[in-house]
């Protein structure tokens, strides 16, 4: 990770205290790549470009005697280094390839994933109006981490044998689809609101035809405190043997919409109050 973070910047010497004489770009290609030679005898591989100028005896800065190549690599080396005055008082300019004059760490980010597709419904949760723990339950069972009990069970923990569903009693094995959209209770709380699944669709094409079908705003918000809310009957069930009940998913369903009201455009809470008198009839 080093090698790319410094890889990511131009440097030019000044002081050369900042800069390491093997690793560092201020030599192009770096110098362990451009004197490899050189390179394999080095006893310090993180020396400072002015640690070595400034430390003239050869056998601190290699293994002894060189070969005929490694030392031809040393008098290149040393001519190269004859050109470059060091200005101690003037610090390293180090300057990110990307353009900026500054480093952020969001830049730097966006630079080494600037190839990646972020999927439309991985991107639209980090987007959403939701509290953060909303989303990061989102993200994780996306990505299928949330701990059903076929996830526990793919992880080797010791549940026993029975992987059923809990909120349901179709004996059907408790993955993640199922659980969140094809559960004759979850089924049930989407069509409280107006949402189908195609389960014969994969995630991300079944979360776009679902979003086309129910056409209204606030589609990720309401599908996120969706599943937010399943898996709390879920839990409930589970660690307090609570019969799972639609009242339950109803109210805490409506009661996170009515804290998503707070965070919404203005435009937009009259359709979160709507969509609570429809769950609450």
């Amino acid at each position: 990770m080093a090698d790319i973070f410094r890889g990511s910047f131009t440097c030019k010497i000044r002081a050369g205290d900042s800069i390491l004489l093997w690793k560092d770009p201020w030599s192009d290609p770096v110098l362990k790549v451009k004197a490899a030679r050189l390179h394999s005898f080095a006893l310090r591989e993180d020396v400072s470009v002015s640690e070595f100028v400034n430390r003239h005896n050869l056998a601190e800065q290699f293994i002894l005697p060189l070969s005929h190549e490694a030392h031809a690599d040393l008098v290149n080396l040393e001519e190269e280094l004859n050109e470059i005055q060091l200005e101690e008082q003037s610090a390293d300019v180090w300057k990110p390839i990307w353009g900026a004059d500054h480093y952020k760490a969001k830049d730097f980010y966006m630079h080494c994933f600037r190839e990646c597709l972020t999927p439309i419904h991985i991107s639209a949760i980090w987007k959403s109006k939701c509290m953060m723990k909303h989303k990061v339950f989102a993200w994780l069972m996306f990505v299928d981490r949330i701990n059903t009990r076929d996830m526990l069970r793919r992880r080797k923990y010791n549940i026993g044998s029975d992987y059923s569903c809990l909120i349901c009693d179709t004996g059907a094995t408790e993955a993640r689809n199922h659980l969140f959209f094809t559960c004759t209770f979850s089924t049930r709380c989407w069509a409280n609101i107006g949402i189908a699944w195609n389960d014969d669709l994969q995630l991300e094409h079944m979360l776009e035809e679902a979003k086309i079908s129910w056409s209204k705003p606030l589609f990720t918000e309401v599908l996120i405190l969706g599943v937010w809310n399943i898996w709390k009957v879920r839990n409930r069930a589970y660690f307090e043997g609570e019969e799972p009940s639609m009242q339950t998913w109803q109210r805490q369903f409506s009661q996170d919409l009515n804290t998503l009201s707070c965070r919404v455009k203005e435009n937009h809470q009259g359709f979160i109050k709507d969509l609570i008198t429809k769950i609450s009839t």
